[in-house]
């Protein structure tokens, strides 16, 4: 196993699953890891890799989402792992190309996923996009630089509208607001 591969078993063990339907994701991606399936997307396995970079305020509990012009949902930044690209330097590659911003994270998460899916995509070429949900500092006072070409505009969403499931919205999103909003219950309860 390569280094960067090791390194993103690991990243992905260390996930406590919020959830059953993670928990066996989590174990399916361990798996997938493991083999010697392709994990970066240059070759076009069947799935790969995506940071998600999810702004969120602590204050306001509320996260930056983007209307997505290819997908045409409302999403937080991210993309595809590149060759060798560990999910912590794609998450901080993702900011900067998207948003223009460094990659600030809350010390009760850390600079680590919060969350892991696995998502089967439509389109022309279909696939799975086995997603790290990374969660960064933002505050809504900001008005974000984001890429023109890949966004349309952007909204801010309290954490609460987003814990069930949307058609706009990631199909997952509602499962990662739970598992941030039982997470800040602990953290900064209100």
């Amino acid at each position: 196993m390569n280094k960067s591969r090791t390194i993103i078993r690991r990243v992905v063990a260390e996930i406590a699953p919020f959830d059953e339907l993670e928990r066996q994701q989590i174990a399916s991606t361990e798996a997938w890891i493991d083999s010697v399936e392709p994990i970066y997307r240059h070759s076009n396995p069947a799935r790969h890799l995506v940071s998600y970079v999810v702004p969120f305020d602590l204050t306001t509990r509320s996260v930056l989402l983007f209307y997505h012009r290819k997908s045409g949902l409302l999403l937080p930044p991210g993309g595809h792992l590149e060759d060798n690209e560990t999910p912590l330097q794609a998450t901080k590659r993702e900011m900067a190309e998207e948003l223009h911003q460094v990659a600030s994270f809350y010390a009760w998460v850390g600079a680590a996923p919060l969350f892991l899916t696995a998502t089967d995509t439509v389109g022309s070429a279909p696939h799975t996009d086995i997603s790290l949900w990374f969660t960064v500092c933002q505050t809504p006072s900001d008005d974000p630089w984001y890429d023109k070409r890949e966004f349309s505009g952007y909204r801010w969403v309290p954490l609460k509208s987003l814990m069930a499931p949307g058609d706009k919205l990631d199909p997952q999103m509602h499962r990662f607001a739970r598992k941030l909003n039982s997470i800040l219950e602990l953290v900064d309860p209100k």
